[in-house]
């Protein structure tokens, strides 16, 4: 808008030239950045998102506020989506290597999903549709989204336009086509225009019924399209005699007449055939009778061409030329083109300095290389600012943003203009966003200045806004809490207040609010036929109307605390809970629903007047003490008793004062908290209360004749627990309230059904409870009193804050509605909020890197790739994810598995993961599977151990004559060798499996997967889960079996593995040269191995020195004590050999037979080790024989082989109709015969012969 040229010549996509393209060209900066939280989106998907997608998420959504919207409101609407795209550069790159392609990738780029994305992630029910007609797309999709709304397919909707130029590839064909200008500039109209510069955008457009707008830039007229159909000339031809018929037949179907369109913003691309055509059709059809020039322009001349972005592109422009009242300047316009005769003669003027917008009609084109052709008509808003309601107070404005950053932007921008209602209000829509969405919530008390009363009052206008931005810990729902104080409390209220929560000019400040204003006036009517003017009462500075008078306090707290609730009410805030101290129960009939408002201050009268002005007097005291609830009843003098249980360890006692006060001396003495309260004489909830009850009883029932049932949400302080069932405790009765002036306060009780993460809301005049709830409630609650005479200088202040503070817990409060509304749609001028509204771009994503897309100037074979290992990516259970490819192959290895590889306490790349990322670079280089290409590496060196501690990147360069490569960790070299592709008939240097003899040493211990990884602890390795590779070996590293899980860089590694078993010395050694089982052999002799296929010879190992325990650093062993087996003693025992392995049979065959009738009637599934047994299975099928009657009986009655008859026990019982219950029995028999395994010795010989029975 100012003018600023857009286009840019620098690496920011690809080398500035590449391939000969324009070295200008338009980029958006910061493509990494993306909010996924907001949106809910996995890092597994986001990393396979298009950047195209990502942004218009966020432009959505910028849209939809912008417009004075809160998304929440659209939620299951039938909101449709519109969106113009032409192609996913991103998808391209992420599909082109077989071995790198998730189903992610169709879910992150297609087209169809950039607008189905939009639908489901705000749950919009409408239409939903990508439109790919070129360079058209979005302003097609604007027609065609102004059709669904017209013929009710939709209420509303998104339409949105997106373009990236990622790579140089696509650029290139355009530049093949010849529709490139050299100069990478748009000069639109322009002689010199010699094609048009590319660019990018994304951009979208909330649309609405003008009835439903609360923001309105624009209103559209119509929209229409059409289609070259064939030319002569070719597809890419323009045809302004077809854009011509389309502008006829649009301003005709209008009903508008083309000459009082004010200013047409064009295709204007800049090119030698475009920029005529379409300039000759509008002269034709805008120009018959003009008196004054057409006002024309391109905003492409400013930011380039966005493709099919541009159209939603030009609507921005005219809607930012609307809204400030000004068409800026094209750019790049020198001589007019020769072949425009309409610029030549005058009758078309490009807008080339900053010129008044004269706030007519308008028209927009947008036309697809391909012929298809698009006019929108749009009329400018032409509500001004009116005159706004004023508010002569102090004012709170509240927003929820994505850091505490977003919500200061909004906030500070709001203080910048304090007195824009509209404004102010169009925030309001969006403050109570979902905490799980915006999960940082702030507040702005403006005009502190403006303290309504007393007169008197110290205002300093140099006051700054008062700011606070909190974050919401817990963003599930809270419970919310009304708590109502009665009119006297503990020592709190005697030591600072007297009475209770009243006092003189209590809540003059908040009458400045209409609504607790009106409140209380409307309540103060109700006592009219009293002859008591409670509204009065409020406004006077009389010190001593509260003094010793019961009535009076009583009917001042009741008002306040209705209008308080009226308040809250009208802010929407509805309490899961309400509970009352005291007199408090009568607020909470009000807020129940019980009680109208004339009721609630009647019963108030009524109570106050029995103890004021009643027949009978009711004389004594009241104190606080600090003990237990059942302590104090157990300890008080006759004549006195526990009258309220505030607290764990505070009591108000209530009874004949001479008791009292002896009492509270006693308790002094023995230093135990104990002080009188001012209770003007009258002993509340005690005994001596029932004195007045008939009375009182007899006046209230005259106020609620029909009394309504309780809610559940009412939790009763005045009767206990037990008896909530009781009639007295079902409605909210004369009787209830009689009862409850006459009984003790049971609150502490009422306080334990208050949750965790709860919102406390006290309604009083004074926060009189406030340390009561702090001590009692859990610390996760929230505790809030409305008012604090401590600030009643600046009570509404205070007031503000409170409800800040209810805000900031993540709570539903519209405060919006404490001040006069305004009328929609908001004034021309009011501040945009997209601008302004900020992300959470905390964290980075993957974006297609042109630079790495290039090969190298002679179109030569990739030589290179790059890859980055970060095993702590936010999703990192992903497989070698190939970002970019070609001249440097990028990918990102983002294995978490990487992370069991601890050597001596550090996480090391393995040697064998340079083997692989070798392996794998030169299948990619080679456009081969690498699961399918044999390999030969030799003489591979690792210089250094790469400590992985943080995302490393490791480049890999292999010479494409002789398959000499090298890993560089950035410029160290990190490890070397040479690898290629072996000939067809190039032989293993093993030629058999069996050709590795295994030598016969005495020595030889068999290791499970237990014992090889606790003798590679004791050395310094210490392998997690994923490189536990070994099933089984033997001490000596020289055969045994491996797992396969299909990963290569730890199958390898296990490998390797059993030849480090070989050395027997217990040092730390790094090779540096060199879910089935796949068995192994290791040739001591000449240093290699072979397990399946692959083969590894002249390995070698260096010794690498510990490290030495730092003082304060905390290292983690075991030491174990395994049984051993002598095997060598067997063999002097021929015999008992042979009943071993006659025994080791026996079992082979029972266990076989019963696996085998497991497995066939299905219930082995079921079993939480079935994989374990299916292997079993397999391998004991061979085994399955029938067992002899005696072979049995033998086996059964030899004192020496018990695990004979828990096996003969298990495999016979009956396999029941429930699986479950089967299993479970099976369990069972199995613990119950556990411990025979360790009695019966020839089972623990068999067993090691047989590692299948183990």
């Amino acid at each position: 808008m100012s003018g600023t040229d857009l286009v840019t010549e620098d690496e920011l996509r690809w080398p500035p030239g590449l391939y000969d393209l324009p070295k200008r060209h338009g980029k958006l900066k910061d493509l990494k950045k993306f909010d996924a939280g907001y949106f809910q989106i996995t890092p597994k998907q986001a990393n396979f998102l298009d950047p195209q997608v990502r942004k218009l998420l966020e432009v959505t959504l910028e849209a939809i506020i912008d417009a004075g919207m809160n998304p929440v409101e659209l939620r299951g609407s039938k909101t449709g989506v519109f969106v113009g795209c032409s192609a996913s550069e991103t998808g391209g790159a992420l599909t082109r290597d077989p071995d790198t392609v998730t189903g992610y990738t169709l879910t992150g780029c297609v087209r169809s999903m950039f607008s189905n994305r939009l639908s489901y992630s705000f749950d919009l029910r409408g239409p939903s549709f990508s439109v790919d007609t070129a360079c058209s797309s979005s302003l097609i999709a604007l027609q065609l989204a102004i059709d669904a709304i017209r013929q009710e397919q939709c209420d509303a909707a998104i339409v949105a336009g997106a373009h990236l130029t990622l790579t140089p590839t696509a650029a290139l064909q355009f530049l093949r086509l010849g529709m490139l200008s050299n100069r990478g500039a748009c000069r639109s109209f322009d002689a010199s225009g010699d094609g048009y510069c590319r660019t990018e955008g994304v951009a979208a457009i909330f649309l609405q019924k003008r009835s439903s707008a609360r923001r309105i830039y624009a209103t559209v007229l119509h929209a229409k399209s059409n289609t070259d159909g064939y030319k002569e000339q070719g597809i890419t031809f323009p045809s302004g005699e077809r854009q011509a018929v389309l502008l006829e037949e649009v301003y005709k179907e209008a009903g508008i007449d083309p000459n009082t369109v004010t200013y047409v913003e064009t295709h204007g691309t800049g090119t030698k055939v475009g920029d005529p055509q379409e300039a000759n059709a509008i002269c034709q059809v805008f120009c018959q009778n003009r008196t004054s020039p057409l006002l024309i322009g391109s905003v492409k001349s400013n930011m380039g061409h966005a493709e099919p972005a541009s159209g939603v592109c030009s609507v921005a422009k005219c809607l930012i030329m609307m809204e400030r009242g000004y068409i800026p300047p094209n750019l790049h316009y020198v001589e007019p083109n020769p072949y425009i005769p309409g610029l030549v003669d005058g009758r078309l003027q490009v807008v080339t300095e900053k010129t008044p917008f004269p706030r007519g009609i308008i028209g927009i084109n947008s036309f697809g290389f391909g012929g298809s052709n698009t006019h929108v008509i749009l009329k400018p808003a032409m509500h001004e600012k009116k005159e706004a309601p004023t508010v002569d107070y102090m004012k709170i404005v509240t927003y929820s943003g994505r850091t505490t950053e977003a919500v200061l932007s909004i906030l500070d921008a709001v203080a910048e203009d304090p007195d824009n209602v509209y404004f102010q209000q169009l925030l309001a829509n969006q403050a109570n966003m979902p905490a799980r969405d915006t999960p940082y919530r702030g507040y702005l008390i403006m005009h502190r200045d403006k303290i309504p009363t007393p007169a008197d009052a110290k205002k300093d206008p140099t006051l700054p806004p008062l700011k606070d931005v909190q974050k919401i810990l817990i963003t599930e729902p809270k419970q919310i809490y009304f708590i109502y104080s009665g009119i006297y409390y503990n020592n709190i209220v005697s030591k600072f207040f007297g009475m209770g929560t009243q006092w003189p000019g209590m809540a003059r400040q908040l009458m400045a609010i209409p609504a607790f204003n009106d409140s209380l006036k409307k309540s103060s009517a109700a006592l009219e036929s009293f002859g008591i003017d409670v509204y009065k009462m409020l406004n006077s500075d009389d010190p001593n109307q509260y003094k010793n008078n019961t009535l009076n306090c009583m009917l001042a707290i009741t008002a306040i605390q209705i209008a308080l609730t009226d308040v809250l009410t009208a802010m929407g805030v509805v309490p899961d809970g309400i509970i009352g101290h005291s007199t408090g129960e009568m607020g909470c009939g009000y807020a129940d629903g019980c009680l109208t408002r004339e009721q609630t201050m009647k019963l108030a009268y009524h109570r106050g007047n029995s103890i004021m002005n009643g027949d009978v007097k009711v004389e004594g005291a009241m104190a606080a003490v600090g003990l237990s609830w059942e302590e104090t009843k157990k300890r008080v003098p006759e004549g006195v008793v526990a009258a309220c249980h505030n607290g764990a360890d505070s009591v108000t006692i209530s009874g004949d004062a001479a008791q009292v006060k002896k009492f509270v001396e006693e308790m002094k003495k023995e230093e135990i908290f104990a002080k009188a309260v001012d209770s003007s004489g009258i002993p509340f909830h005690s005994p001596q209360m029932l004195k007045i009850k008939d009375a009182m009883l007899k006046a209230m029932r005259t106020v609620v004749p029909d009394p309504k049932p309780r809610s559940s949400r009412w939790i009763s302080t005045s009767i206990p627990e037990d008896d909530w069932d009781s009639e007295l405790a079902q409605t909210c009765s004369a009787d209830y309230h009689t009862h409850n002036a006459c009984s003790p306060v049971l609150f502490y009780e009422a306080l334990q059904k208050i949750p965790a993460n709860a919102v406390t809301i006290e309604i009083a005049p004074h926060c009189l409870l406030h340390s009561i709830l702090r001590r009692t409630l859990h610390k996760t609650c929230t505790n809030v009193g409305l008012l604090n005479m401590r600030e009643k200088e600046r009570e509404l202040e205070s007031f503000l804050q409170s409800l800040g503070k209810i805000y900031q817990t993540g709570v539903t409060i519209h405060i919006s509605a404490l001040y006069p509304s305004v009328e929609y749609p908001v004034p021309i001028g009011t501040p945009m909020i997209s601008p302004i509204w900020k992300w959470d771009h905390s964290q980075d994503w993957p974006v297609v890197d042109g630079k790495l897309m290039v090969s190298g100037g002679g179109g030569q074979v990739a030589s290179s790739a790059s890859y980055t290992i970060d095993p702590f990516a936010p999703d990192s259970k992903l497989p070698f994810l190939l970002i970019f490819a070609t001249d440097s192959l990028l990918a990102c290895f983002q294995e978490a598995f990487l992370l069991d590889h601890i050597i001596d306490g550090r996480v090391l790349i393995p040697f064998t993961a340079h083997m692989v990322l070798a392996w794998k670079t030169l299948a990619k280089l080679k456009c081969l599977d690498f699961q399918k290409t044999p390999v030969i590496l030799e003489d591979i060196r690792v210089y250094s151990a790469t400590i992985v501690t943080k995302p490393i990147r490791l480049d890999v360069v292999i010479t494409p004559g002789n398959g000499y490569f090298e890993i560089l960790d950035g410029e160290q070299l990190a490890a070397s060798g040479y690898i290629r592709i072996p000939e067809e008939k190039e032989p293993f240097y093993y030629a058999n499996f069996e050709d590795i003899q295994t030598s016969e040493i005495a020595e030889r211990i068999e290791l499970d997967t237990e014992d090889a990884y606790k003798e590679f602890l004791l050395r310094g390795y210490e392998y997690g889960q994923a490189f536990r590779g070994i099933y089984r070996t033997c001490n000596s590293g020289e055969r045994g079996t491996l797992y396969w899980t299909g990963n290569w860089v730890t199958f390898l590694d296990s490998l390797l593995q059993t030849a480090l078993l070989a050395e027997r010395a217990d040092t730390l050694r790094l090779p540096t040269h060199g879910i089935q089982v796949i068995e192994l052999r290791n040739d001591i002799a000449t240093n290699g191995c072979i397990a399946g296929g692959v083969e590894c010879c002249d390995l070698t190992a260096h010794t690498v020195a510990r490290r030495i325990q730092i003082a304060g650093q905390l290292f983690y062993e075991k030491l174990y004590f395994v049984k051993h087996f002598d095997k060598r003693s067997l063999d002097e025992f021929p015999n008992q050999r042979k009943t071993i392995g006659d025994y080791r049979d026996f079992l082979r065959a029972l266990m076989a037979n019963g696996i085998s009738k497991w497995q066939k009637s299905g219930i082995l599934k079921e079993f939480s080790n079935a994989k374990q047994l299916a292997i079993v299975a397999k391998q004991l099928s061979h085994f399955q024989r029938n067992i002899a009657p005696d072979e049995m009986k033998m086996w059964r009655e030899d004192s020496r082989s018990s695990c004979a008859t828990v096996f003969d026990e298990i495999f016979n019982m009956e396999i029941e109709d429930d699986p479950k219950e089967f299993v479970k029995k099976v369990n069972e028999k199995m613990r119950q015969g556990i411990k025979l395994f360790d009695m019966d010795r020839l089972w623990n010989a068999a067993y090691i012969h047989d590692r299948i029975l183990k």
